[in-house]
Order: structure tokens, then C-alpha cells, then sequence
């Protein structure tokens, strides 16, 4: 029997049936095996969902935990709120005490041992000691280790001081997405489906241990990386205490890996840099969802001859029956804004025709705004201003757009620039004039008005109207 579980619904995983795990806990416990005492590893907010759900199975009967302590980084005043704890943003300056992450903050609450391990010296780690009285009278060590972290990579000396070794929480359905990024490499890639996997921890390779259990979870299409990770902590928490519960069986039945995988892929702030020449809606989509919570994808905006880099913090693709805002919206470039009074988002159209929808964006070095407080802000007329997928001399004229080959519109690259001239940010008109400051067109002079009075004493018309 494999101990690979593949469900449809990730509510119904088991290892087995519920009379079936009463049974081998009932044989267990006629054989004479002790409950575990199990440290916890890990500082993320998914880390704080395993450790939520592992928690839950240790309060049931049979459970075969004994006690969990949890291993976690220390919060420095500097991280806190902004790196783990979001609901400590603002706060940390003024808050009394030192500052908790997420992890450490649900361990008090549960009155569970707190160790602090510094995760840039790993290859220094030991083991702590059971900080639980009950844990130190029931053995002189933590038995096995839950860990819920790619990287750092333990030492072979740490790994080999639990008696039941090392397993891993992994949010990925291993060998797909190995590392770190897991569940930002299934959004970016557009996967359907991805899972939660407890396996062994391996020594000689990243994620590369034998599976002892795996749930798959469906991705929905609106799902970010913020919805995401919650759900698949809360599944890996549940599998692990299951995990622990039959470890013995399970082990007997682990699954090798295989050479075939896949390594997730890191996403620095340059990918995240929208390419209006060759991003569909979707493409944009993907990169938000996948770094929601984390980072922005960001764009280039020209306003009044200043260059700014623009995060765009909150967009969704709109529905098929949505029309859009304005109909003139397909012969304006990739990156045009529309917007319409009362409507709590701006439009962008992107390469192939299709829309997304920004509700919140942040220009670089400012508070951020609503779609409405930013039309107010920066723009005057619908249509446009456009975003730009680099910076510009701010000295010159904003170039125009230039369409990839074989695209439908390519013929406008060779036509007169007033077909496709874009504002600059200072009101530039579509035929390719704008307002001076003194009112007339730029370039020209403002004459005096026929019929006018000459300034000064006297009156009558100027002799050179």
C-alpha cells in the first residue's frame, strides 16, 4: 500500500480510514511505543499554518505527540511587522516588549516551548533541549524534528540527533516545484493543481527525501499566493499529525522521488517589471498572483516631465461580459489608462486586445492610492497617458509605441507618429501638439486680439494687425 494519497477533495485526506488509524493506534500502543516529542521548525506565515494544524491533531485522542516545542527565527525590531507579522506593521516602534513573528506569536498562545535559532549560522546548529517538563521526564532529546523550510539546509550532525529523524512540511507536490519559491513557481507556471507533501528530510539534495504522504489541492483562478499558502499549511499541518500518528507504517510504504523534477524558480524585482510590448492580461496576472503580499509588479509613469516607478498593488482580470470603459480603447498602445467617473478601478489594455483592472497602486516614495485618488492625482483626460516599460529621457519626448512583428497593428511603426502620439504627462494631444503654458500651441505666439486696445497710454489698434 502506498502512503501517497491522491484525493479530489484535500478536506477528505487521510492516511487511512479513521477505524484503520484507531486500530494501528490501539496495536502501537500494546507494542509499547512511546509518544513523540517533536520540534517544530519554522518562521513563515505558511510555517504558522502547519504548526496551527499540527497542533490540532496533537489535542486528539491517540494522536501519539506528546509534547511540540517550536525552533524559530528571532524578530528584530527592524523586521518586525513588515516581514512575518502583518498585523504588526506600524506598531513595532511603539509596541511595549519584543517584537514576535507569526510563528512565535500562536507558540505563547498555545503555551508552547520557544527556541531561538539564528538561520544564518545553520551549519552550527544543535539541537536544543526540551524546554517542556513533561518532554524532559519523558526522554533527554526531542524525538523527531517537523520541518517547514527549504533553506537553510540542516547538517548531517543536526539531522542525525533525532531518534526518528527529520520530516519536511513541503508546499508543493514533490518532485514538482523542489526549493524555496514553491508556491509562487505553481502560480507563475499556471498550474491547475498543487499539493502539500511530507517527506524525509534529505541531507545530500533540497527536497529530495522519500515521500511518505501527499494531498493535492485544486488552484483556483482567482487565488494568489496570499489565499494560497494559508490553505496549503493548514493541509500540511492536518498530514503531518496523521503522518506521526502511523509513522512506522507510513515509513514502510515511502516513495522514491525519482531523477525527474523540477526546481522552483526564484522571482527577483526585475521579472516583475511589466513588458507592455509583449504581455498579455494574463502574463500580468500571473506575476501579480504569484507575488502578491511580497512584491509588486511595476511599471514606468511620466509625469510632468518626472519619471516615476509605478507598483501596481491590487489588479484582477475583468469577466468577459464586462464591456469596456471607454470604446476607443483598442486603438490606444498597450499600457493606456481609461477610467470613468464612479468606477472604483482604471483600465489597461495590453498587447493581445485583452484588459486588466487596477484598484490600488503605489507610485514609488508616496502613500498608497486608490484607482480614484490617482486619476484625480495624476491624469486629466482618459486614454492618454500610458505606462512604459522603461524609463526615459524626461528631457524628451515620450517615444512612441513600437509593435512586435507580426503584430496586427505593426503597420502603425511606419506611420506618422500623430496615429499612435501618447501623453507625456504633461496633456500631449493626439494631434501631436500641446498646450503651452501660456494657452497657445506649443511653438507658436500668441497674438494680440483683433480690435484690441495697445497697452499703455492712448488707444486704437495696433498698427501691425
Amino acid at each position: 500500500m502506498l502512503a501517497v494519497v491522491r484525493l479530489c477533495s484535500p478536506a477528505a485526506a487521510r492516511l487511512c480510514s479513521p477505524a484503520a488509524v484507531r486500530q494501528r493506534a490501539a496495536q502501537s500502543g500494546a507494542a509499547g511505543a512511546r509518544e513523540l516529542n517533536v520540534l517544530f521548525m519554522g518562521s513563515t506565515e505558511y510555517a504558522r499554518a502547519v504548526l496551527a494544524g499540527l497542533v490540532q491533531c496533537k489535542e486528539q485522542a491517540g494522536s501519539g505527540i506528546r509534547s511540540i516545542e517550536v525552533a524559530c527565527q528571532r524578530l528584530t525590531r527592524s523586521d518586525a511587522g513588515d516581514k512575518y507579522d502583518s498585523s504588526m506593521r506600524g506598531r513595532s516602534r511603539r509596541s511595549k516588549g519584543p517584537p514576535m513573528g507569526v510563528v512565535e506569536r500562536l507558540a505563547r498562545e498555545r503555551r508552547l516551548g520557544v527556541h531561538f535559532m539564528d538561520w544564518e549560522c545553520a551549519a552550527a546548529w544543535t539541537p536544543p533541549a526540551p524546554a517542556s517538563p513533561g518532554a524532559a521526564a519523558a526522554a533527554a532529546g526531542f524525538d523527531i524534528a517537523v520541518v517547514c523550510f527549504s533553506s537553510p539546509r540542516l547538517p548531517r550532525h543536526f539531522v542525525g540527533a533525532f531518534p526518528r529523524g527529520v520530516v519536511m512540511v513541503h508546499p508543493s507536490l514533490l518532485p514538482k516545484h523542489r526549493g524555496p519559491n514553491a508556491v509562487r513557481s505553481a502560480l507563475l507556471c499556471g498550474d491547475a493543481e498543487t499539493g502539500v507533501t511530507v517527506a524525509e528530510y534529505s541531507v545530500e539534495s533540497m527536497d529530495a527525501g522519500r515521500i511518505l504522504a501527499q494531498v493535492p489541492l485544486k488552484i483556483d483562478d482567482t487565488m494568489t499566493r496570499e489565499t494560497l499558502e494559508p490553505q496549503l499549511g493548514s493541509l500540511g499541518g492536518v498530514l503531518a499529525g496523521r503522518v506521526l500518528r502511523s509513522l512506522d507504517q507510513v515509513r514502510a510504504s515511502a516513495v522514491e522521488q525519482g531523477p525527474n523534477y523540477t526546481m522552483s524558480r526564484r522571482i527577483e524585482d526585475r521579472d516583475l517589471k511589466i513588458v507592455w510590448e509583449k504581455m498579455t492580461a494574463m502574463d500580468i496576472w500571473a506575476l501579480h498572483r504569484a507575488s502578491a503580499g511580497l512584491r509588486s509588479v511595476h511599471t514606468i509613469l511620466r509625469n510632468q516631465g518626472r519619471i516615476f516607478k509605478l507598483m501596481l498593488l491590487d489588479l484582477h482580470l475583468p469577466a468577459r461580459e464586462v464591456p469596456p470603459l471607454n470604446r476607443l480603447y483598442a486603438r490606444r498602445p498597450p499600457g493606456s489608462f481609461f477610467y470613468a467617473r464612479k468606477v472604483p478601478y482604471f483600465e489597461v489594455p495590453c498587447i493581445d486586445g485583452s484588459r486588466i483592472h487596477v484598484t490600488r497602486l503605489l507610485v514609488e516614495g508616496r502613500t498608497p492610492k486608490t484607482a480614484l485618488e490617482f486619476v484625480n492625482g495624476y491624469m486629466r483626460e482618459t486614454g492618454l497617458v500610458r505606462m512604459l516599460t522603461d524609463p526615459v529621457d524626461p528631457k524628451e519626448r515620450t517615444p512612441r509605441f513600437v509593435y512586435p512583428p507580426g503584430h496586427p497593428r505593426e503597420h502603425l511603426n511606419r506611420e506618422p507618429a500623430e496615429a499612435e502620439d501618447e501623453d507625456d504627462g504633461d496633456h500631449q494631444q493626439q494631434g501631436g501638439t500641446r498646450p503651452s503654458k501660456k494657452g497657445g500651441k506649443r511653438g507658436g505666439k500668441k497674438g494680440p486680439k483683433r480690435g484690441g486696445r495697445k497697452s499703455g497710454k492712448g488707444g486704437g489698434r495696433d498698427p501691425k494687425t
